[in-house]
């Protein structure tokens, strides 16, 4: 993804993935451990560790860094939610789903396009009746479903994509993405940001509504 935004890496691709598996204490497909170097050879506790993974370039990390967070977890109940998560996210969780690229490329796009529709529909009229509206719900968390929310043909290979992807999305976020933009005196922006927020705990009025967040991704464009 970060190629395909127009942001070449230095660093090959299997050998980058391969060094940050080495320094988590992996071993993957392919690639190779640099003889000699240092691995930490467990989880990442910040980005700038990044830095210090033998063979990739200083230069990779820059680009990479972004599109990256430490925050995360295998446990189920961390999921996605189509409505709100980044492209970058979108983009390699489709990615890793087992398929042809051609229908993963597809399923992306339109996803894509279904989400900047929603970006560009300002107002809902609550009284209409034609079913359309800007986001998933619940009810399209189903593959057939979902496959017709966003378009797209329903045979055996795109079915099989969207059980998968689904099983990895909720519409009930506990993450969230904000964007903030600053203007100047002539309300042209001058400085936008995109935050990633997330749970940091729970304050102490046992509110649901009243829970404090961590800034898990901070991104200035």
């Amino acid at each position: 993804y970060v190629e395909r935004e127009g942001h070449p890496l230095e660093t090959p691709r299997e050998d980058l993935v391969a060094a940050i598996m080495y320094w988590r204490g992996d071993t993957p497909a392919g690639g190779r451990e640099i003889p000699g170097r240092f691995y930490k050879k467990e989880l990442f506790s910040s980005l700038t560790e990044l830095y210090a993974v033998p063979g990739i370039a200083a230069g990779d990390v820059v680009v990479l860094m972004p599109y990256c967070t430490v925050q995360g977890s295998v446990v189920p109940e961390w999921k996605i939610n189509p409505n709100t998560v980044t492209f970058p996210v979108l983009y390699a969780v489709i990615n890793a789903l087992v398929g042809d690229e051609r229908h993963k490329e597809e399923l992306f796009e339109k996803m894509c396009t279904f989400r900047n529709a929603a970006t560009e529909s300002q107002t809902i009229d609550q009284d209409d009746n034609s079913g359309e509206y800007p986001y998933f719900t619940a009810d399209e968390m189903a593959p057939y479903n979902f496959l017709r929310r966003i378009s797209m043909t329903s045979d055996v290979i795109t079915v099989s994509l969207a059980m998968q992807f689904l099983r990895l999305c909720t519409v009930d976020s506990k993450i969230f993405t904000v964007t903030m933009t600053v203007h100047d005196s002539q309300t042209r922006p001058v400085r936008t940001a995109q935050v990633v927020l997330g749970p940091g705990g729970d304050s102490k009025k046992g509110n649901s509504l009243d829970r404090t967040y961590a800034i898990l991704s901070w991104f200035e464009m």
